[in-house]
């Protein structure tokens, strides 16, 4: 219903969503068939670009030769390939995982834990059915507003 109606108005939601222990500020819109979020930055995380100095175009002032820049030129060509999203691991993460591992077996856990398991068809999720709970606060009587940020 969000999707569709943000769809239909044209409109994005503003929201604040907590991921792990930070506060972040969000954009929600639909995209195609998905309702997406973008994380937002506060004002107070942004650095303008007038408070660096960087090089002008001019880079013979740098005392950059051409021959430089040729090689430069053919190191990029020859480092350049085909996007390939699956060659890209999350290195971090496996690291974290081989540490765990060797934890829980030198305490005599014997059953690793699988990260990558597939949640069962008919597991339980977090999904709120907001129109049954507007419908049943409309019979109750009740009359909350919906503040900013509510998701």
């Amino acid at each position: 219903m969000l999707r569709e109606t943000l769809r239909k108005t044209r409109r994005i939601g503003i929201a604040r969503v907590v991921i792990r222990t930070r506060e972040y500020l969000c954009a929600v819109m639909p995209q195609g068939d998905a309702l997406v979020m973008n994380l937002l930055r506060y004002p107070t995380e942004l650095v303008s670009a007038d408070d660096y100095v960087f090089p002008g175009s001019d880079i013979s002032a740098y005392r950059v030769t051409k021959a430089e820049l040729d090689m430069a030129e053919k190191l990029i060509e020859s480092m350049a390939g085909t996007w390939k999203p699956d060659d890209y691991k999350d290195e971090f993460r496996a690291r974290l995982s081989e540490v765990i591992e060797k934890r829980l077996k030198s305490k005599g856990v014997v059953k690793a834990i699988d990260a990558d398991e597939k949640m069962p068809s008919n597991a339980a999720t977090n999904v709120v059915d907001f129109m049954s709970l507007l419908q049943k606060k409309h019979r109750d009587g009740e009359t909350d507003t919906v503040e900013e940020g509510g998701c």
